[in-house]
């Protein structure tokens, strides 16, 4: 961006010349045809400049003007909203507020525009030591400074634009300049103070509200401003956000150490931070608690308050600390012993008793029951509002199929041409499967199906499925059942059920329908289906037969999809002779389906002020696929493709889930990505969660990739995303589905590039149920010998198998766990907590 002219060489110019000289410059660039709208920006504010320098160095108009240019206040405001979204906005704020002090236009100074400020107000070029600084240029602007200078405390901002991230990356700093300006007396110090303290007050993200803590920490406070905040640092006591509470308690305690801390107003605010998250931050609390009460008797009773609040903590330590307190205030704590680890029961003699275990039975989706004519539009308009349910999207299918009074369907149109309409603005995910559905309700006006941008061939699958339920809406086929609707729990096809289906269909069955029936065949009472299939007749005999068991025939009549998908029911982990001989080789055809998903761990370094640090983390990949053929959209089960970034399948997931029931190998090889990558980036992957519900309830085979997939999930960098890998690790361990010494074998393949302490917080999760802590004990006694006792985190493993081990009354009595536990040696907590665990058996 060019240099601007000095406010002071236009403040005298008349208005009318500046405007006309904006119009005259400006409006034909504007107006002109340009092949990117970001050019028409571009050249028009580059022509607003040279009319600004015309007017300051004297220069007229054609035509005077007694307004600006109309385009003016939208170019401004694009500009507006732009800076305040991005990080790169130069000194792009200058010049709007040029324009704004001269008057040419009329500003809200809301949170675009203070954001907007935070970005863009800077010198010109940023890559030069010249001209003047941020501090300079508030100090010739007195609105600024005594105005929206102040607001930047009370907005957040969030992506790329907030204090926090244009200090991180931009060579000069709002903190310096707020410095700068409150050391020469320029703004008021103690008016800073309590700006940065009352924006820790509106919980603002950890990352943003860091800034203020940091700025505020920097001006170091004297301990008569300390003194005088402590009232505020008590209210921050209450935040939400882990990192302000540590600060405010950090502070607090510098005033107690002055001997100005106001104990019992202090004492009244403590409890929220004795059950503060952080452990540290806990148990400082609790510290402070006693101290304080040990300075004053007359305090014991409010010590007592925030010590009993403290045994409600999670961690161990911290109710050890509060425990302690009380025994020395002789309070009696057996009413409050069920909040208590059993490790601190066992220390105060309260008797730890074992609860009864049973292994749990993993709950399976249960089909949705069948539509009828009174509540099929009513299911059908929730579709097109939330497409995640797989059972009850087959039950509105199955009743879209039979529907003979098509008009029935006006009462939903409105809103599912609002849906197609906003399709291609969505990713290929998360609201496109609505699409599908919407599709299906607009069919007798001639919308066309939408597409799908995806290259996986289960994926066209499922709209190939679509695509026949609209013919018969469109009345190109007759209107009947659908073979594919489940009967069973899992998503399954009853056998009986099938033949039954078949035997009353008029019609020969569709081709992805019959397929998908085949591939959801349950594999319970065969033999008796079987019996009875024999009166099928046709191509759909043979294959039916096939898929129920009968002996190999070496004729094939009827679609390969419906071979391969029979042969993939009939046995789903064993080749086929006959779909072999016939050369339909390919895995997932003729061969179980074998996909993988290799790894390769990376490693990367950084510097900070402690010094510098190396750090580890997998790099995840499909293994090639050695069938050269192309995918069939017919045939899902062969999913020959790779992937490809991150695509977003959203609802999408559930549905690819549904189509094998048998085998969840080959779902999890399509979306995976987001799960494997979580422990590694703390970012938002949309996947993450619907895969990882979906293997919780998944009955088919859960072999290599379905272990990764629950590994990974348990350690993912993001809470949220590991409590659905908890219930996950609940329901498949917990009940047999996933065996622990096959978790374990994958978690110990994993730990050089994992955190140990989040497989920690996970199975510490798992453990509040019954089953979920059994499956965590053997997961941990055939994990731990596998690790290096020098692993970062062990403590959290060691921890929550000592805990337990003592609540369920199993001591470590496995010999390679009890020889591992003898090497964990010296004065860490890993190692205390190595010698706890090898002394229950003693």
């Amino acid at each position: 961006m060019a240099d601007l002219p000095p406010f002071e060489l236009l403040v005298g110019v008349d208005r009318t010349v500046v405007n006309g000289l904006l119009d005259e410059l400006g409006t034909p660039v504007w107006k002109a045809t340009h092949d990117h709208s970001w050019e028409r920006d571009r050249t028009t504010w580059e022509a607003v400049e040279r009319a600004l320098w015309m007017a300051a160095q004297g220069g007229t108009p054609a035509e005077r003007k007694h307004g600006p240019p109309p385009w003016l206040a939208t170019l401004i405001k694009r500009d507006l909203d732009q800076m305040s979204s991005s990080s790169w906005a130069g000194g792009r704020f200058l010049r709007v507020r040029l324009l704004e002090r001269l008057g040419l236009v009329r500003l809200d100074h809301d949170a675009t525009y203070v954001l907007a400020f935070v970005s863009g107000y800077d010198r010109a070029d940023q890559h030069h030591d010249h001209g003047p600084t941020r501090a300079d240029l508030l100090r010739s602007d007195p609105e600024l400074l005594d105005g929206v200078l102040w607001q930047v405390f009370e907005f957040e901002g969030g992506g790329e634009v907030s204090l926090a991230n244009i200090d991180r990356f931009r060579a000069t700093s709002w903190r310096a300049t707020f410095l700068e300006l409150v050391g020469e007396g320029t703004l008021d110090r103690e008016r800073v103070l309590r700006e940065c303290l009352g924006a820790l007050q509106r919980d603002f993200n950890h990352y943003r509200a860091a800034w203020f803590a940091s700025t505020y920490l920097a001006f170091e406070p004297t301990p008569d401003e300390r003194c005088a905040h402590q009232e505020r640092y008590r209210q921050l006591l209450r935040s939400d956000v882990t990192a302000t509470v540590t600060f405010a308690l950090k502070l607090i305690g510098s005033v107690h150490k002055e001997s100005r801390l106001e104990a019992r107003e202090t004492l009244a605010a403590l409890t929220p931070a004795a059950l503060s998250r952080p452990k540290g931050t806990a148990l400082t609390a609790v510290r402070l608690a006693d101290s304080l009460g040990r300075t004053d008797a007359g305090l014991a009773p409010q010590v007592a308050v925030v010590a009993r609040n403290a045994l409600g903590h999670d961690h161990a330590d911290v109710q050890r600390a509060a425990a302690t307190v009380l025994e020395k205030l002789g309070e009696p704590m057996t009413e409050r012993a069920d909040l208590l680890a059993p490790s601190v029961r066992a220390r105060l003699g309260i008797e730890v008793v074992a609860p009864e275990v049973s292994q749990s039975q993993q709950r399976l989706r249960p089909p949705a029951a069948a539509t009828t004519d009174d509540d099929l539009l009513e299911r059908t308009a929730a579709l097109l509002e939330d497409c995640g349910d797989p059972a009850e999207l087959e039950a509105v299918l199955g009743g879209l199929a039979t529907m003979t009074d098509t008009e029935r369907l006006g009462s939903l149109r409105k809103r599912a041409r609002a849906v197609v309409n906003r399709g291609p603005r969505q990713p290929s995910g998360a609201q496109w499967l609505r699409g599908h559905v919407a599709a299906l309700v607009l069919s007798a006006e001639g919308i066309p199906e939408p597409l799908v941008l995806s290259p996986v061939a289960p994926l066209r699958f499922i709209t190939g499925r679509f695509h026949e339920v609209r013919a018969r809406l469109l009345g190109e086929r007759e209107p009947a059942p659908l073979l594919a609707v489940p009967d069973a729990d899992g998503g399954f096809v009853r056998a009986g059920t099938l033949v039954d289906r078949l035997s009353s269909l008029a019609q020969v069955p569709d081709c992805h329908d019959l397929a998908a029936a085949l591939l959801r065949l349950h594999p319970d009472d065969r033999a008796d289906a079987l019996d009875r299939a024999g009166s099928l007749s046709g191509p759909v005999g043979p294959v039916v037969r096939h898929a129920l068991g009968a002996p190999p025939q070496a004729e094939r009549l009827g679609p390969e999809a419906w071979w391969v998908a029979a042969a993939r029911a009939r046995a789903p982990l064993e080749e086929d002779e006959v779909l072999m001989a016939a050369g339909l080789t390919a895995s997932g055809q003729g061969r179980p389906f074998a996909r993988q998903v290799a790894r390769t761990l990376q490693s990367y370094t950084w510097s900070d002020d402690r010094g510098s640090h190396t750090g580890h983390y997998y790099q995840w990949e499909l293994d090639p696929d050695p069938w050269p053929g192309a995918p069939q959209d017919d045939q899902p089960t062969v999913f020959s493709g790779e992937w490809q970034g991150h695509p977003q399948f959203g609802d999408w997931v559930a549905a690819l889930a549904a189509i094998w029931p048998h085998d969840a190998e080959h779902y999890l090889a399509i979306t995976c990505k987001d799960v494997l990558e979580a422990p590694t980036y703390a970012s938002v992957w949309p996947d993450a969660v619907p895969v990882l519900d979906a293997l919780a309830m998944h009955p088919g085979r859960l072999g290599p990739i379905a272990r990764a997939v629950l590994t990974t999930g348990l350690n993912a960098a993001k809470g949220d995303q590991r409590l659905h890998a908890v219930d996950a690790f609940v329901e498949l361990v917990g009940s047999g589905r996933i065996e622990p010494s096959a978790l374990a074998e994958s978690m110990a393949s994993l730990v050089p590039g994992h955190t140990a302490t989040r497989w920690g917080d996970s199975l510490r999760a798992a453990a509040a149920s019954p089953a979920g802590a059994a499956a965590s004990i053997d997961v941990l006694t055939a994990l731990l010998p596998r690790v290096p006792v020098e692993t970062r985190g062990l403590h959290a493993l060691l921890d929550v198998l000592h805990e337990e081990s003592l609540r369920h009354a199993r001591p470590a009595t496995d010999p390679a766990l009890r020889e591992w536990l003898h090497r964990v040696t010296g004065s860490s907590r890993a190692a205390r907590s190595a010698r706890s665990l090898l002394a229950l058996s003693s």
